[in-house]
């Protein structure tokens, strides 16, 4: 694998600030860290304002499914929409429709009013995201796009940190309804940015076929590229370490390590530090050439794989924090490659309809491995399923790389 962490002296060092001279490029980010902040202070509200005013786990759980629900099911729909209307025309109406739903939801009366509102709040979401990936090469140009996802995404996860804070002091200084409010400005101010971006956002895109017909097709032709076919494995790859770690971290700590609840907090605020320098790592990395993106992609996985076995070795509350934040940082480093490699290689007229099915596929390998998940670890000792599920990271990892090495990197 050929890749550079420094630019060499007397030349253009980055790449990140050319990106944010543009205009639209800033207006971008913007737009996307201020809704991300807002959707954390919206989820912290909503579990808190669920519970308080239902007194019921039950509720709580009710409200997250409904929450989830719409990613497994309209994301192929989404991404065909994405590919035949206009991309940033469905970005602006999914954000007015979502911040008009949670200027309601306070107002909701009885509980199936607020499942509905929350599922909605989702489905347009799931809406925006596709079109959004899409229009991104637009944006910011065919050779920028691994730069451009890096400095997204330590922008997205600073946002991520500060979002739950933010969230957790309103909720202590004022109503709940406040985050709410708060929420449903940052989806104002997100189409307002996104209005003004100088990129028409197509609308000349994908056939004009019947809608189903073009959604079989869409499944079809990026299903029968090989870049999209590695994504699509590698993704549920991914979800077995993340669903076996998300169902069983809490449980490993308490049992395993004696961790109390604080420390078991700590941890998790380990994993997004480490994400935050994965992504940072990112926006430093140099790739030489396209085709040794998909090795150094494969190397993200590999270290979210390497932090998941020694995590299940360590009997060190300090040692295992330091591992959560390698595997955060792995993690990141997977996804911004993952996300170049789709648009570095797919046809622009599909970006929407790939996002969305991959969405799909993603949302349900994870479903699944939780299920699994929850289900052995009654059975077994969580440190051994973490082990397994990393080690099997691992292995597909490296033989991944090794392939892609071995030919052209652009055939995996």
């Amino acid at each position: 694998m050929s890749c550079q962490v420094k630019a060499p002296p007397g030349r253009n060092r980055s790449r990140e600030p050319r990106l944010l001279h543009k205009p639209d490029v800033r207006r971008f980010l913007l737009a996307r860290v201020i809704s991300v902040v807002g959707d954390k202070v919206y989820y912290v509200a909503l579990t808190a304002y669920t519970y308080s005013r239902y007194q019921s786990a039950l509720s709580v759980s009710t409200m997250l499914l409904c929450r989830a629900a719409p990613g497994l099911i309209l994301a192929p729909i989404s991404g065909v929409l994405g590919d035949r209307t206009n991309r940033k025309a469905l970005m602006i109406v999914s954000d007015l429709i979502r911040a008009v739903i949670l200027a309601l939801l306070p107002f909701s009366s009885a509980m199936w009013q607020m499942y509905l509102g929350v599922f909605l709040i989702s489905a347009f979401e799931t809406l925006f995201t596709p079109s959004s990936n899409a229009l991104f090469p637009d944006l910011v140009g065919k050779d920028s796009l691994k730069d451009a996802n890096s400095l997204f995404s330590v922008g997205t996860q600073l946002a991520g940190l500060i979002g739950p804070s933010i969230g957790g002091l309103l909720l202590g200084a004022l109503h709940y309804q406040w985050a709410f409010i708060l929420d449903a400005v940052s989806f104002l101010w997100s189409a307002l940015l996104i209005l003004s971006l100088r990129v028409s956002g197509g609308g000349e895109h994908g056939p004009r076929d019947g809608f189903w017909r073009d959604a079989a097709s869409g499944i079809r032709t990026v299903f029968s590229l090989p870049q999209y076919r590695l994504i699509a494995l590698s993704n549920v790859v991914m979800m077995l370490g993340a669903g076996f770690l998300n169902a069983l971290l809490y449980v490993f700590a308490s049992k395993e390590l004696g961790a109390s609840d604080v420390q078991y907090g700590l941890m998790n605020s380990c994993i997004a530090a480490g994400a935050v320098f994965g992504a940072m790592a990112g926006v430093r990395l140099k790739v030489k050439s396209s085709r040794h993106l998909t090795p150094v992609m494969m190397s993200g996985l590999a270290l979210t794989g390497f932090g998941a076995v020694c995590l299940g070795a360590s009997r060190s509350i300090l040692t295992s924090m330091a591992l959560l934040a390698m595997i955060g940082a792995g993690n990141s480093v997977y996804n911004i490659f993952a996300v170049t490699v789709i648009q570095t290689f797919l046809p622009g007229d599909i970006l929407a309809k790939a996002t969305g099915f991959l969405s799909t596929a993603t949302t349900t390998a994870s479903l699944v491995m939780l299920a699994v998940a929850g289900a052995l670890g009654d059975l077994l000792r969580t440190s051994t399923l973490l082990i397994v599920a990393g080690v099997i990271s691992v292995i597909y990892s490296l033989w991944v790389i090794r392939r892609s090495l071995a030919v052209d990197g652009t055939a995996i």
